[in-house]
């Protein structure tokens, strides 16, 4: 992995990990609102073409985790042994 993709998932979990994701069992996409308010907040540059990337890489997170969760019910409801 380079450096500039290290740099992106950095970026992408710090902006990530300051939002509520997951609410009555199901990870939602962060609002461009919310990447703004980070920006604000933080006082950080992320260009229009940055933040199609980290768009992209959230759809990808939200989906992997709902597929997680979707798992995780699965084998909850399964009868124990």
């Amino acid at each position: 992995m380079s450096i500039a993709e290290l740099h992106y998932f950095d970026l992408y979990f710090e902006i990530s990990d300051r939002f509520r994701r997951i609410q009555e069992g199901v990870c939602s996409p962060l609002e461009p609102g919310q990447f703004l308010d980070w920006q604000t907040l933080t006082d950080s540059v992320v260009f229009p073409w940055e933040y199609d990337i980290l768009h992209k890489m959230d759809e990808a997170y939200c989906s992997e985790m709902n597929k997680e969760l979707e798992d995780f019910r699965v084998r909850q409801s399964e009868p124990k042994k």
